[in-house]
């Protein structure tokens, strides 16, 4: 593994848990790899809806992040995008 390839995931692991901290100093229940239709989100914030609505099983996503710290192609960020509209 490259030099670049081992301080990509050095960053996106320290962002992760900055994400998941701050998350959880706000209240929120926090997720990392939330799975999604086709694919996973890198970090969501969520809550339980007070009353609960019906046909809603769950936490339910408020915040969400995707993580990019490598090169990435218009089309990785475009993937990425269509990722937190799924969520």
């Amino acid at each position: 593994m490259s030099d670049e390839s081992l301080e990509a995931r050095a960053i996106n692991r320290d962002l992760t848990e900055r994400l998941v901290a701050a998350g959880e100093a706000r209240g929120f229940v926090v997720l990392t790899e939330y799975p999604i239709r086709g694919g996973r989100v890198d970090v969501v914030w969520t809550t339980e809806l007070q009353p609960p609505v019906p046909g809603v099983d769950g936490p339910v996503p408020v915040v969400a992040f995707e993580i990019e710290s490598s090169r990435r192609t218009r089309k990785h960020v475009k993937g990425d995008l269509l990722n937190l509209m799924d969520c």
